[in-house]
């Protein structure tokens, strides 16, 4: 095979596509690492941490529900499902009779 010919140059550019499908891809992979980075950064700087900002809606959602309000009415005011609002409730009442129980258990 001698330089330049046909087959060394399909052989030279199926390598040249490969190589640019791989930096292609890797680049990818890096802007979705910065976008990762950014939210956490952007986090950190404001001094929310979305976790806690949920934990603290469950627990309105369970006293809102808990005084009467219909799962409509939060679900419409939180912008959820009221299906949603219903599994919230349901999972904190699973919880609270699990601590129930177990210091039941400790004082027995």
């Amino acid at each position: 095979m001698r330089i330049g010919s046909p087959s060394s140059v399909e052989t030279a550019m199926s390598r040249l596509e490969s190589a640019r499908y791989a930096l292609d891809r890797r680049w990818e992979l890096l802007q979705t690492e910065i976008r990762h980075i950014d939210r956490e950064v952007k986090r950190l700087v404001s001094g929310v941490d979305p976790w806690n900002e949920k934990t603290e809606r469950n627990a309105i959602i369970y006293e809102l529900r808990q005084q009467g309000r219909t799962l409509e009415e939060i679900g419409e005011q939180f912008g959820i499902s009221k299906d949603r609002v219903r599994h919230l409730c349901a999972r904190q009442d699973r919880r609270l009779d699990a601590a129930a129980r177990k210091q039941r258990l400790t004082t027995i």
